[in-house]
């Protein structure tokens, strides 16, 4: 079942929209940009989704353009969050704008070839 999930947050748009799931692992597709702007919101709606799919998700990052170090820090606190509970929080179809935040985090993001390979993976 795919749904798409509106969310008024102030003046940002939509952070995430849940677009299914492959098993027990949860997809999401980031929606806005990872910037210091929707920092908190992302954080809080990436723990959610981990929340409601359990501590395993996938998360498509696709539609990005830009990025900053807040931004990678929100995903990365969800990460933590998803490994304490027993699972993990894999990124896929990462922008060079996401790249290049990783980068000027002092970072470097496990990198999947598409769903199939991060739900795959080990």
């Amino acid at each position: 079942m795919v749904a798409t999930v509106e969310l008024d947050l102030d003046e940002h748009a939509v952070l995430l929209a849940h677009i299914g799931s492959a098993g027990s692992i949860g997809v999401v597709r980031l929606t806005a940009d990872m910037t210091a702007e929707t920092a908190s919101a992302l954080r809080t709606q990436l723990i959610d989704a981990l929340g409601s799919k359990g501590p395993r998700l996938v998360v498509s990052l696709r539609g990005i353009r830009a990025a900053d170090t807040a931004g990678v820090d929100a995903v990365e606190a969800a990460s933590s969050r998803a490994w304490r509970r027993g699972g993990w929080l894999r990124l896929i179809e990462l922008p060079p704008a996401v790249l290049d935040a990783y980068t000027a985090a002092g970072l470097h993001p496990d990198l999947y070839d598409g769903l199939e390979d991060a739900v795959r993976a080990r």
